[in-house]
């Protein structure tokens, strides 16, 4: 036990019992008391300095023996947010990500005189009305072309502004868009860019400008421009049964999904899809939410089954009241997932 713990240890019966047995004999009285009682607590003290030098010398070498077997103390990692990767650099503000995730967009061609759906992906954005026209006004791809898709905006037609306020898109087109053409397409290419913008939720209207003005009328086409069209505005040019959903090219799962709007005899119509070999794996009658004279909405998911993955073909249509014939039909060509 050390000098200072035995001291400690004897003290507790009184103020003088720690001193070492001479001292007692030889001191007596207040003062020789007193005057022992300074030369134990000198000696208490260097003591106490001499136990915890020791103390430190001890932690020292524990931490010294410890670093040399490579078990120091644990140092503060920093978190990964904090460590930049390989190739990354640091600045005082966060920096935007380039994302390569893509997004879908619906763009509006023409099938034969009628609207037609097309599905484009685009680079993920926060511009995506601008990338949905910027779509648009490129035309319709090889395979959409394969599949009866047109465009009726005459090619060069170029963005020139485009902004939204409230549920009204203002698109500025340059002067190509009106150039020439006759009523119809005039007609066919106000509802492309129309459907275009308003696919996007909270767009239900769009305020057309050509080079930065407003005209009432393009091209003799029926209908007025100096106040913001919608798509009601163009049911002459919707077809009887309007898919929006697939798309040509589409590929869909082990079920179809079959979303879009129709105006046919008390709201009926039928769902066919045939696998590569020509197989019917699908064969639904369908109803919209309402129908002779009254466009409805419809959206319909079917499982199917076919041994043949790849090439498929979606029709809808309609049956003749006269004859029992396939009227208003519509064929888009899916890619099949074998099941």
């Amino acid at each position: 036990m050390s000098e200072t713990s035995s001291r400690g240890t004897g003290n507790r019966g009184g103020p003088h019992r720690g001193f070492p047995p001479g001292e007692r004999a030889r001191r007596a009285g207040p003062l020789s008391w007193a005057e022992g009682a300074g030369r134990y607590l000198r000696r208490a003290r260097l003591g106490r300095l001499r136990t915890a030098a020791t103390v430190m010398a001890t932690v020292l070498g524990v931490l010294v023996a410890a670093t040399a077997c490579g078990e120091g103390p644990s140092r503060p990692t920093p978190s990964p947010s904090a460590t930049p990767s390989a190739g990354a650099t640091t600045s005082p503000s966060p920096s935007p990500t380039t994302s390569t995730a893509a997004t879908t967009v619906y763009v509006y061609l023409m099938r034969g005189d009628h609207l037609g759906t097309a599905h484009h992906q685009v680079p993920a954005t926060k511009a995506i009305a601008r990338a949905a026209m910027t779509e648009l006004l490129s035309g319709p791809t090889a395979l959409e072309s394969q599949a009866g898709l047109s465009s009726q905006v005459p090619q060069g037609t170029r963005l020139l502004g485009l902004s939204i306020s409230g549920q009204v898109a203002t698109v500025n087109l340059s002067g190509g868009f009106s150039s020439s053409g006759s009523p119809s397409s005039a007609l066919a290419r106000l509802a492309q860019v129309t459907f275009t913008l308003t696919h996007f939720p909270g767009v239900t209207r769009v305020q057309f400008q050509f080079q930065g003005q407003v005209v009432t009328h393009l091209l003799g086409a029926d209908i007025s421009l100096s106040q913001p069209v919608q798509r009601s505005d163009f049911e002459s040019v919707l077809p009887a049964i309007f898919v929006e959903t697939p798309a040509p090219g589409d590929a869909v799962g082990t079920s179809i999904r079959v979303v879009g709007t129709a105006n046919v005899f008390e709201a009926q119509f039928r769902i066919e899809l045939r696998d590569a070999g020509g197989t019917l794996v699908l064969d639904e009658s369908v109803m919209a939410t309402s129908g002779t004279g009254q466009r409805g909405h419809f959206d319909f998911t079917f499982p199917y089954h076919t041994h043949l993955a790849g090439a498929g073909q979606l029709t809808v249509f309609d049956l003749s009241a006269k004859d029992g014939s396939r009227i208003d039909v519509v064929s888009i060509p899916v890619v099949l997932t074998a099941s």
